[in-house]
């Protein structure tokens, strides 16, 4: 009998943009692994079929943010996939919850909704002076990955109290 994959919902831009670069080289690599079943909220994405195609070539589920078909004024008010991620994270009861973003976008990703799922915030730090809402979020995630030596500089001095990785790009 075959294993279960750890399910992980992930959010972030799957677009072209420099947080697309790391999602679109970052989670085909995690799904080529055979180990996790990949459920993605593509920031921006609405349902293009050529991602779409890229996506499930590489063995991710890829869903839009929400569409103004699906409720109106909703896109613009869930482009970073916010309600989309509440929603699937009810649905699809993951594993692991992922986002990949600047640490404001984060903040949607800390309240009750996602109390039980283990977080990983994958997030830039590129200023040697924290903001203290961005401290907070940080401090919310159960990993928190950084981009570089500097970040891990930063965090280690301004919220020592967070787990934190690094994976080079």
């Amino acid at each position: 009998m075959a294993e279960r994959k750890i399910r992980i919902l992930a959010t972030g831009d799957w677009m072209d943009s420099g947080f697309g670069t790391v999602m679109r080289n970052l989670f085909p690599r995690l799904a080529r692994t055979g180990l996790f079943d990949i459920h993605l909220v593509g920031w921006h994405y609405r349902g293009d079929m050529k991602l779409a195609r890229e996506a499930m070539d590489a063995g991710i589920t890829l869903y839009p943010t929400l569409s103004p078909e699906q409720g109106g004024d909703n896109y613009s008010r869930d482009f970073t996939g916010m309600l989309t991620c509440r929603r699937l994270l009810k649905q699809l009861q993951p594993d692991v919850f992922f986002a990949l973003g600047d640490p404001w976008q984060m903040a949607a990703y800390v309240g009750d909704d996602y109390a039980m799922v283990p977080k990983v915030f994958y997030v830039p730090v590129d200023t040697d002076v924290l903001s203290v809402p961005d401290v907070k979020v940080m401090t919310k995630a159960d990993v928190l990955v950084l981009y570089s030596k500097f970040a891990q500089e930063v965090v280690a001095r301004q919220a020592p109290f967070s787990q934190h990785e690094m994976i080079y790009h």
